[in-house]
């Protein structure tokens, strides 16, 4: 937000340094000191901001219209990221308002030179500087009430020395060019070879924005997506590289980042929503949600666990018997358990003079991870029969609206009778599972069969006629 009036700072002081110009003389006097200047202060200012007002503008127009598909969006992607782009768009519009009008006044007045003598700059700065002491130290004390306490005095002594010390330096100091200012001068040092020496070796640079194209493509797509041309040249030859432990181990440092637009946020809870089978009773399933509950609150990591089996005395919580819900409450991540994490310099008793500093970049202890957490959870709620369904309660309740049930992805058997039955045996057996695909996960199926049933069959007319034969007189 601060680039343009950085921009147009920066564009203003150049040519207050660069460009001949004169101030307003006083007033029936015409001396100028003898030299012919055509330009006073304010025509300088106001050249400098309409030389660069125009790219300004052009560079906001190009970054608000890089928005619009942003605008565009429906759904829930509308309702997270609409708000973001209206909030950039606003404050970047905002920025540019200031950068053309407000920018360009603050810096005719605080860019002016002054011609203060030290006596005058010296009682200036000290009366600035009493009046930012006695006006912090009434804010400190009796604005924020902190009574006998704290006094106040050293930090409003502090910041009127400082503020008393700036004015005083704005009173004495002069406009020097860009060139000849020691920072400046560091800082072309440094980049004037580094600018020589790319544009002389252009094909070696161009290796660099290259090699972070790739990676980059690494990191979004997956390794072993990336490297099916190597793969299949290695193939050819008769090497299978995929074997190796270093292509292994590079799949698994780059698994890639899915294709999925909203990736789900951090809720700071869990909802386990295990299924048994359709046929089960309800005292079956209240004793699985108690083992359950009881499972789950030994992880230590786990505040509060609450469970609910079947629906409530509501039509819109249709939820069968054999649906149970566990909301299940994590405490702060600052209290999460540490483990142990080997390093290279665990096991060297040489460096023990320096293991404090190894310790401090390579720490040998980390945080439990939320997949770890969750993968232990996991495996102390496994009851056989019973299938684990591992979300959030917002991703949940928006999950289930967008598709209908409890996955991001799922397929319906529309067939029936004996070949649904054969179909779904796959199925069923593969639960356990994990995805062969890059991005795999758990295999679920939703078991619907066993469903206890009354079939009624009504009976034609003819045979209700004739077991009732008064019936079948007309009256």
């Amino acid at each position: 937000v601060s680039d343009m009036g950085i921009i147009m700072t920066e564009n203003i002081y150049r040519r207050l340094t660069t460009d001949s110009w004169r101030t307003l003389p006083a007033s029936g006097s015409t001396d100028t000191g003898g030299v012919r200047q055509d330009k006073t202060y304010f025509d300088v200012v106001c050249e400098a901001s309409t030389e660069v007002g125009g790219a300004i503008v052009t560079a906001v127009v190009n970054t608000v219209i890089s928005f619009i598909p942003v605008f565009a969006l429906t759904g829930p992607e509308g309702k997270m990221f609409r708000p973001l782009a209206y909030t950039k768009t606003f404050a970047i519009a905002a920025s540019v308002i200031l950068a053309i009008t407000v920018v360009p006044v603050l810096s005719y007045y605080l860019l002016k030179p002054v011609t203060w003598s030290r006596r005058r700059s010296l009682l200036i700065g000290g009366l600035a500087g009493v009046a930012a002491m006695i006006a912090l130290r009434f804010a400190l004390v009796w604005g924020l009430d902190l009574g006998t306490t704290w006094t106040g005095w050293p930090t409003a002594l502090g910041v009127g020395l400082l503020v008393g010390a700036l004015v005083y330096r704005m009173g004495r100091e002069q406009l020097i060019p860009l060139e000849e200012n020691r920072v400046s001068q560091a800082i072309f040092k440094v980049y004037r070879p580094t600018l020589c020496w790319v544009l002389a070796h252009k094909g070696t640079f161009l290796t660099i924005p290259v090699c972070l194209m790739a990676l980059g493509g690494t990191v979004w797509l997956g390794f072993d997506f990336v490297g099916i041309p190597i793969s299949a040249t290695c193939r050819v030859v008769g090497f299978d590289i995929t074997e190796t432990n270093g292509w292994q181990r590079l799949e698994q440092t780059f698994p890639g980042i899915g294709r999925e637009f909203m990736p789900p946020l951090d809720e700071g809870s869990l909802l386990y929503m295990p299924s048994i089978l359709p046929s089960a009773s309800l005292t079956l399933a209240e004793e699985v949600i108690k083992q359950q509950d009881l499972a789950i609150r030994t992880v230590p990591e786990v505040r509060d666990v609450v469970g609910k089996v079947g629906r409530a005395e509501s039509s819109l919580d249709p939820a069968p018997i054999s649906m149970i819900e566990t909301i299940v409450t994590l405490i702060p991540e600052d209290d999460w358990r540490m483990l142990s994490q080997p390093r290279w310099h665990s096991e060297q008793v040489w460096l023990n003079w320096c293991r404090p500093a190894l310790r401090y970049v390579w720490p040998e202890e980390r945080r439990i991870t939320k997949a770890e957490i969750l993968e232990e959870l996991n495996q102390k709620a496994a009851i056989p029969g019973v299938l684990p369904t591992w979300l959030q309660p917002i991703q949940t309740r928006l999950v289930m609206l967008q598709t209908g049930f409890r996955a991001m992805m799922g397929v319906k058997n529309l067939r029936c009778g004996s070949e649904r039955d054969r179909t779904n045996r796959p199925a069923n057996g593969a639960d356990s599972q994990e995805g062969a695909r890059r991005g795999g996960c758990r295999r679920r199926s939703a078991r619907r069969q066993a469903v206890p049933r009354i079939r009624d069959r009504p009976r034609s007319r003819r045979t209700v006629r004739s077991q009732h034969p008064r019936h079948s007189r007309r009256h």
